[in-house]
């Protein structure tokens, strides 16, 4: 009975590493959703897809997102994607803002980061109303720091501040 138990327990890993392997978006679903409701360390691409945003895309687990393209909305004042988790990926994001849209009381950078242990490797910006990538500490009464982070290979055209600004405070 030992070798059988032994079997079936390397079966069950080989289907568990194809749970979390890669997995195409729906490009008529919500965006937002399908990330929400993604297993932790799931590699979600949404390559030939594009989502306009009116709502934010909150990225709550680790994950890895790879080809997204997004545009938020005219009068959108959100982020279109915020990461509070630790330990995200996102590779090929290209992401429009609706600048000259929304209030400049409320404007909101594209991508927000809040989390550690990321990595953002080739990132394209336009027309943000604030910032390409704004990385700040977690809005909370003991601010977590970011930490760790990596952003590369980041362009930036029509942003109304700065392609990609790091605060410390909250």
């Amino acid at each position: 009975m030992g070798p059988a138990i032994k079997l079936m327990i390397a079966v069950c890993s080989i289907f568990s590493v194809g749970a979390y392997g890669h997995i195409q978006l729906n490009c008529t679903a919500s965006l937002n959703d399908q990330v929400t409701n993604a297993v932790e360390n799931a590699h979600l691409s949404g390559a030939g897809c594009h989502w306009n945003l009116t709502e934010m895309v909150v990225v709550s687990n680790p994950l890895k997102l790879s080809d997204i393209s997004v545009t938020l909305v005219p009068g959108a004042a959100i982020n279109a994607i915020r990461i509070m988790a630790d330990g995200v990926t996102i590779k090929n994001l290209n992401a429009v803002g609706n600048l000259g849209t929304v209030d400049p009381s409320e404007r909101a950078a594209l991508l927000e980061i809040k989390g550690s242990k990321f990595l953002i490797d080739g990132a394209n910006f336009y027309n943000s109303s604030r910032d390409g990538i704004e990385c700040r500490a977690n809005n909370t009464a003991q601010a977590v720091p970011v930490r760790n982070g990596i952003i590369r290979n980041i362009y930036g055209n029509g942003i109304r501040s700065d392609a990609v600004k790091i605060s410390t405070g909250n």
